[in-house]
């Protein structure tokens, strides 16, 4: 599976015109800011999963998609870093389904990891879902 991913991710053309690129390095600050807060809604789940808390972890996963759903709309240049970043998400948010028993939810997220595998290039995050 790994080996397919590689070839795959080779296959893919990555090919940006110039202006393109220009508009992409003027935006990313923009991202970044976007990143940031993402990942700080990201930690702070991590942290209430480590004590049990699934529930909230699940919650606070979901804000930080919400803030990635909206950059995906508004940064369409950045759109394989912003989906790969929600797909490791739905791997965490899918991890909580599964401790608290709840196979449906954990397959759902699962899903929807394998449905972003175009945009994602670390093949773990592939591997995990």
């Amino acid at each position: 599976m790994k080996e397919a991913m590689e070839t795959l991710q080779k296959e893919m053309p990555a090919e940006m015109s110039e202006a393109d690129k220009k508009k992409k390095e003027k935006q990313k600050p923009k991202v970044d800011k976007v990143i940031a807060k993402c990942e700080v809604k990201k930690t702070a789940a991590a942290e209430k999963f480590k004590i049990g808390q699934y529930g909230d972890a699940v919650k606070d996963y979901a804000g930080a998609v919400q803030v990635l759903d909206s950059a995906v709309e508004d940064f369409p240049l950045f759109k394989q870093e912003l989906m790969q970043l929600e797909a490791t998400i739905f791997n965490n948010i899918a991890a909580c389904h599964k401790k608290e028993l709840n196979s449906k939810l954990e397959i759902e997220y699962t899903t929807k990891v394998i449905v972003r595998q175009e945009y994602i290039t670390d093949s773990d995050v592939l591997l995990k879902a």
